[in-house]
């Protein structure tokens, strides 16, 4: 028992390493961990590397102890290079016996025929090793890395062994995703620091800090390019200017002072002029050069410097080259497709700010011009109706209209005007009162104080963003015939989209009282330079007594308990009330949750009879979309069949980032669990996260499901209306969603919308089917 419980405890200390030391003290930890678990003698952590040809040293710890270029293995050299290749564990009790074992070692003697190290390595490790197991790393079908550990004995080990070996790997995986996840984190962190800020020198300043934290022993040197430079130039000069750095010393930050090579005959170019022709040729443009010190076309600068290694890769804004990223080593460095994932990455937004900061971009450029371009897809069926054009024909000649101005606007201000004038004229064509627009006029204003708040984002663009994604998937559903919220009577669509407008376009309005108490402490400094801090401990209690905001309470937890009181009983329905009511004002009154308060504003704008249906349910809307399954269970989740515009509000909140700093959507998306709404991971790899989220129409639709096979077609066409629909969402989460394209289509019964990144690379898929 003891052994079990010093088992635990050793993994439970992997675990936490992943999560607070480096890499390579993370990965000399696994290792120890490892030998210790089997008694071996020597082990070795290699990862997959960033041509994801071969595996590189993470950690090399034991007797036989070599130099980490000489743990390097191809893919399927070697005993370890088959467990990468095969993606199974080798259990080899004779090394020597071993056939890829025997061809890596005639390799190896062959290289120390020229090389006394290589010959040491052949005689006195190849040579003494006796049994080994490796076993791959996997996280669901990608390979992470190989563990391997070997001993000097033959038959050494037991087949328990390698079950132990195999248990740790997975453990090991998990840490390894574990520690990715807070890798992304660091780095949304580090994307808000510099888009909050607009002067280039600090912007790239934040790059580079931002760098040498995410890649630990790296000198970061940021460069711009013009990609326009006139190439008659004289000789001395040069399409790179320097922008930032970060070292431990005042001497590796001098590196910045010698710009990359260029030529104007393409003679004596360097490594980031290589890195921009690769780019524009459609290649791998991520240039590495492991030893510096040996390469024949390396910089006699960066030799003299004594660096080791080099990576660099072009910073690319729409297809326009910005900038070059350099960094330097003065340890060789084995760079490992996870970092050169989070690179390429990261050099999204790196290229987008340094963009920023240079001049104002368009719309398109800060947002991508799929979304505005697709309305002529989603066009009403029904467009004139008694000679005249339908509520949701005006909607759609406003938003076509606003669409062109986008096109032809530039810089954040313009833009949010142009957004602000469309919003009004679409209150007028929905005749809502007066009051509501000027609270979204008022908004714009009062948002711009919590721009100043740390890892704040727009919310005004977003709101309105948010407003035309759902638009697009009503009249999706709708012309395709999707049952629900289809009607083929044009009053209850109007509602629907009177409602929808009203849900979306105020749902974030309260953001700035809700964040009150971070915005007025940082007040009198912001306005007067005073050096003061104000401690801030508001009483919000008047909010919920005032006027009719207690009625209101009552109103929306009628609305909210209706859907349920066709299918749960009166004492079930009685806690849900209680549960609701504390739920709402513990939200108001301790969270100040924007939902809760945009609500009861969305109730006070003095609405006529014939529109306080609307304003009902859109407040509702507003209210759940913030909505959190409670602790204790009572309240129950959010379903779409019973809150449909409120689902559709938290869908669509989540997935449009259009624009802004990038969040994990995830997190988001498990608002919308319910015992009909199923969310899952269907797969975790390197490269894609996929995320589902399918609701249920009614109880028996499952057996719907499973019975659609057996139907005939005229059946099937009898019954479409009782099918299950479902929203797919897939997504890159190792690629920053800066939405290039988005392709709307799909057929009668499947909606899809995709989206592309600046190399046409699908990055987001959105399918209602």
């Amino acid at each position: 028992m003891q052994g079990i419980d010093n088992d635990k405890a050793s993994i439970q200390r992997v675990h936490k390493a992943a999560m607070k030391e480096p890499l390579d003290k993370f990965s000399e930890l696994v290792v120890d961990v490892a030998k210790e678990l089997v008694g071996a003698d020597n082990g070795r952590l290699r990862f997959v590397d960033y041509t994801e040809k071969r595996l590189v040293p993470g950690a090399i710890r034991g007797a036989l102890a070599e130099k980490p270029e000489m743990a390097v293995r191809e893919i399927g050299e070697c005993i370890v290079g088959q467990a990468a290749a095969q993606k199974r564990t080798q259990f080899v009790l004779n090394v020597q016996d071993n056939e890829y074992f025997k061809l890596f070692k005639t390799k190896v003697s062959k290289m120390g025929e020229k090389d006394e190290d290589w010959k040491n390595y052949h005689d006195k490790t190849l040579e003494n090793l006796g049994s080994e197991i490796a076993v791959p790393v996997m996280a669901g079908s990608t390979l992470l890395g190989v563990l391997s550990v070997n001993a000097l004995k033959k038959n050494a080990f037991q087949k328990n062994d390698e079950k132990i070996l195999s248990a740790f790997a997975s453990e090991i995986a998990v840490a390894f995703l574990n520690r990715r996840a807070m890798i992304l984190e660091e780095l949304h962190r580090i994307e808000e620091e510099m888009i909050s800020v607009f002067e280039l020198k600090e912007v790239a300043q934040n790059i580079a800090d931002g760098i040498q934290k995410m890649v630990k022993g790296s000198i970061p040197n940021i460069f711009l390019y013009d990609e326009l430079f006139d190439e008659n130039c004289k000789e001395n000069e040069n399409p790179f200017q320097f922008l930032a750095s970060s070292g431990a010393s005042e001497a590796e930050k001098e590196l910045g002072s010698f710009t990359p090579r260029w030529s104007p005959n393409s003679h004596g170019e360097g490594r980031g002029m290589e890195a921009i022709q690769k780019y524009k040729a459609g290649e791998d443009s991520f240039i590495v050069v492991e030893d510096v010190q040996q390469d024949s076309l390396g910089s006699p600068t960066a030799r003299e410097k004594k660096i080791m290694t080099t990576c660099c890769l072009p910073l690319v804004f729409r297809g326009f080259i910005v900038g070059v990223l350099y960094l330097h080593f003065k340890e060789m460095h084995f760079f490992t497709i996870e970092e050169k994932r989070i690179l390429k990455m990261f050099a999204i937004p790196v290229a987008i700010a340094i963009k920023n900061a240079t001049m104002l971009p368009t719309y398109v450029e800060l947002i991508g011009n799929g979304l505005i371009n697709q309305l002529n897809r989603y066009k009403p069926n029904v467009f004139i109706r008694n000679n005249k054009i339908t509520l949701n024909g005006t909607i759609w000649n406003e938003l076509n209209e606003i669409s062109e101005k986008l096109n032809n606007s530039r810089g954040e201000d313009e833009i949010s005007q142009c957004i602000l004038d469309g919003v009004k004229k679409l209150c007028k064509v929905l005749d809502l009162p007066v009051h509501f627009s000027d609270i979204f006029s008022k908004f714009q204003i009062h948002e711009n104080i919590l721009y100043k708040l740390p890892y704040y984002r727009d919310h005004f663009i977003h709101m309105f963003h948010v407003f035309y994604l759902g638009y697009l998937i009503l009249n999706g559903w709708w012309n395709r015939g999707v049952s629900f919220l289809d009607s083929k009577d044009e009053k209850i669509k109007s509602v629907i989209l009177k409602k929808w407008f009203i849900t979306s376009i105020q749902h974030d309005i309260a953001y700035p009282v809700e964040m009150a108490e971070r915005w007025v402490p940082r007040f009198p400094k912001d306005a007067l330079d005073l050096d003061v801090e104000i401690l801030t401990n508001f009483d919000w209690s008047p909010i919920l007594l005032a006027g009719e905001n207690t009625l209101n309470v009552e109103n929306m937890t009628e609305r909210f308990l209706c859907p349920l009181k066709s299918t749960t009983d009166n004492d079930e329905i009685f806690r849900k009330e209680i549960a609701f009511k504390k739920w709402f004002i513990e939200k108001l009154l301790k969270k100040h949750d924007h939902g809760a308060l945009g609500s009861l504003s969305l109730l006070s704008f003095g609405w006529s009879k014939d529109d306080l249906e609307c304003a009902l349910s859109a407040a509702l809307n507003v209210l759940l979309h913030n909505y959190w399954k409670n602790p204790n269970n009572t309240i129950g989740q959010l379903a779409f069949g019973h809150y449909p515009l409120a689902f559709l509000l938290t869908y669509c909140d989540a997935v449009q980032e259009w624009g802004r700093p990038q969040v994990d959507p995830f997190n988001d998306l498990q608002k919308l669990v319910d015992p009909s709404t199923k969310f899952g991971i269907l797969e975790v790899d390197l490269k894609h996260t996929a995320v589902v989220l399918s609701y249920n129409i009614e109880e028996r639709c499952q057996k719907i499901v499973e019975d659609w096979s057996k139907l005939d077609e005229t059946k099937k066409n009898t019954q479409r209306d009782q099918q299950k629909h479902d929203i797919r969402i897939s997504i890159d989460k190792y690629i920053r969603p800066i939405c290039l394209a988005w392709e709307f289509g799909g057929s009668s019964h499947k909606f899809e919308i995709k989206a592309q990144d600046e190399n046409g690379e699908t990055f987001c898929t959105i399918s209602i089917i």
